[in-house]
């Protein structure tokens, strides 16, 4: 389950929801999508944890892939926005090139 975030110095024009969503994602230097956990979504963007540390820079072209359910694949192209090393991975924030409706994607 998706749990709003609302916080008062959060400035964002949509709402973000904490989730634990498995994912994958490809970077222009990949040639194979590599796993990961999205930590919170919108509309606009989403963080996601890596496993291992990327030597990646704010406006890299990134694709997320997410499973919505059994048969369907959502593939979002984003930029990243900014990039942070923690222990055992990074975590990477993205920002969506296209608005989309997290609710119809049925991945909440």
């Amino acid at each position: 389950m998706a749990i709003p975030i609302h916080a008062k110095e959060d400035r964002r024009a949509w709402k973000r929801y904490v989730v634990l969503l498995k994912g994958k994602y490809l970077l222009d230097n990949f040639r194979h999508y590599k796993e990961c956990i999205v930590i919170d979504i919108s509309r606009q963007g989403a963080c996601i944890k890596t496993p291992i540390e990327h030597n990646v820079s704010r406006g890299d072209a990134i694709c997320l892939e997410l499973v919505t359910d059994k048969a369907n694949c959502l593939k979002i192209n984003a930029e990243v926005q900014w990039t942070k090393t923690i222990e055992h991975g990074s975590l990477i924030g993205i920002k969506f090139e296209s608005l989309f409706d997290i609710q119809a994607t049925k991945i909440l």
